[in-house]
């Protein structure tokens, strides 16, 4: 699939396909190294399979790559997975919410376990917590709002997340950073 198609490009050291991507995105009017801090870039393959993947860069930049996906459902359409891919990765910057029963806890995965951390320092990963405390995820302002209860008592802190079963939570039981619909959790649409 695309992901392991990309990822065995990275391997191979053809990491100078990202900074081509970008190079041409420069050549449309308006769009300077500066603008496109600030852009996501959508690369959409010929290939029909259901696949896509989105690689941010710390300084603002991101590319999705997106195949022709010929799928009828909600996970599989492929303007479902354009959203989840350019709208919540490259421009919401959120992380994945889904996760396989048997992936695990993220606290026996240092590497990933790092990653997250990382990221989240630099603004990333925002939908993602580490925790469960509501007073110490990312989104804990919006347990203290006046109309939480009325508005917004969905949002919470619900074990799996960022591939992991264990040891990451999530907002909400679903968005489109769960299984590609076109829902975003309501904690980026409050105030």
């Amino acid at each position: 699939d695309l992901h392991r198609l990309i990822r065995r490009q990275r391997q191979m050291c053809i990491r100078d396909r990202d900074d081509k991507v970008f190079d041409y995105a420069k050549k449309a009017r308006g769009i300077t190294a500066t603008e496109l801090k600030q852009t996501v870039v959508i690369v959409i393959s010929n290939y029909v399979q259901y696949a896509g993947t989105t690689y941010s860069y710390s300084d603002g930049r991101s590319i999705a790559y997106i195949a022709l996906s010929s799928g009828t459902s909600q996970l599989t359409r492929f303007g479902n997975v354009v959203v989840h891919e350019a709208g919540g990765h490259g421009f919401g910057r959120l992380a994945d919410e889904y996760y396989n029963s048997n992936s695990g806890n993220i606290n026996n995965d240092p590497d990933a376990l790092l990653e997250i951390i990382e990221w989240q320092d630099r603004g990333y990963d925002q939908n993602v917590s580490l925790t469960p405390l509501h007073s110490k995820c990312p989104w804990n302002f919006i347990f203290t709002l006046p109309q939480y209860q009325s508005d917004y008592n969905t949002v919470s802190t619900i074990e799996g997340g960022a591939l992991f079963a264990e040891g990451v939570w999530r907002p909400e039981p679903i968005s489109c950073m769960n299984d590609n619909r076109l829902y975003f959790c309501l904690l980026y649409t409050s105030p």
